[in-house]
């Protein structure tokens, strides 16, 4: 295990704009705006395919929820699992939803587990992306917030 610091970990993963909207989410769940919800489900449906969409979707969502609710509680709970990362600190697969908590909850060191080296990882949620999923006007909005939020050394947050 290592100690890497989230600020870190967030101006690594710039491609990752997904880490942004789960952060909208966040704020949406605490009433600081109104479109983070939307947004989340647009991306989840956009990256569930398949029969069980809708049902992936809404597990995700209220998963996510209950996460939420345990790092406003407990923190970073290092007995559930670490984030994965390359060397780099780029995430590994899986980890924008705990990644998103720790930003927004101001968890600036976080328990990591170093997956060797690697170019960046394959999933790619940068500008590109965003104009695939969402109309111009959310599509401004998110790139507008995520310019301010990957240019700022706080993170968003409480």
């Amino acid at each position: 295990m290592t100690i890497m610091c989230s600020k870190n970990i967030k101006l690594m993963n710039q491609q990752r704009i997904d880490i942004l909207i789960r952060i909208l989410f966040i704020e949406n769940y605490y009433d600081k705006n109104d479109y983070g919800f939307e947004f989340y489900k647009a991306h989840m449906m956009h990256i569930h395919q398949g029969t069980h969409r809708h049902r992936r979707v809404t597990k995700r969502y209220t998963d996510f929820i209950k996460l939420i609710k345990d790092f406003e509680k407990n923190g970073f709970d290092t007995n559930k699992s670490l984030l994965h990362v390359n060397d780099k600190g780029e995430l590994w697969d899986d980890g924008a939803h705990r990644l998103a908590c720790c930003l927004y909850f101001n968890i600036n060191h976080i328990p990591v587990k170093i997956c060797g080296v690697s170019p960046k990882p394959n999933a790619n949620y940068g500008e590109k992306y965003v104009k695939k999923v969402f109309n111009k006007k959310k599509c401004d909005l998110i790139l507008k917030r995520y310019s301010e939020w990957i240019s700022h050394n706080d993170d968003m947050g409480n």
